[in-house]
């Protein structure tokens, strides 16, 4: 069986988990879903406190995931290590990724790597202007970690979206406007793939 891949990027808090969790809903077991953070390896080689920049693409196997892309692809299934922060802070060790006809990966440096973007059959980023992206991520934290202080938002996370994120959407074959509605992100979305 011959997968289709299709690559959701964008910036943090962009909606991008959300809106491949909405496509899970609406099109069920004709999907599988695969998450780029589950390729960090930070946590591997650091305490993650010690981490001062998670922007950086260096901290991603990314050999790993072309690897996978290439298995899943060809139609094979995957189990993966999960080494996502949520992940971590959910118990969860390991998933595995179903292989369907259809396998929507999500992830704000899908993109970055030139061999791994020419995997994706079809292509999108999720755009959100820089005082979204820092509302959201103000909105989402809890400010007790270095990577949820105004500081790092400001210092790392804007500069390293313009420099390693952001020009990842000319590779994409629908930008999507972030500040729509998940409904219409995902109508967007549904009618885009037929």
């Amino acid at each position: 069986m011959k997968t289709q891949l299709i690559g959701i990027a964008g910036g943090t808090c962009s909606g991008k988990s959300t809106l491949l969790n909405n496509l899970q809903t609406e099109l069920g077991d004709a999907i599988s879903t695969l998450t780029f953070d589950e390729y960090f390896i930070g946590a591997d080689l650091y305490d993650l406190d010690d981490i001062t920049n998670f922007e950086d693409p260096t901290l991603y196997n990314y050999q790993g995931f072309i690897e996978d892309l290439l298995k899943l692809k060809s139609g094979k299934s995957l189990t993966v290590l999960a080494n996502s922060r949520e992940s971590s802070h959910a118990g969860i060790k390991q998933k595995t990724i179903p292989s369907r006809p259809v396998i929507i990966v999500e992830g704000f440096l899908i993109f970055h790597d030139s061999q791994a973007r020419e995997l994706f059959d079809k292509k999108l980023f999720v755009d959100l202007p820089d005082e979204e992206i820092i509302k959201r991520r103000h909105a989402r934290s809890s400010g007790s970690k270095h990577w949820d202080s105004p500081s790092y938002i400001q210092n790392k996370i804007i500069p390293y979206h313009h420099k390693c994120v952001s020009p990842q959407k000319r590779y994409a074959e629908l930008v999507l406007d972030g500040l729509q509605t998940q409904d219409k992100l995902t109508q967007q979305v549904l009618q885009f793939l037929g």
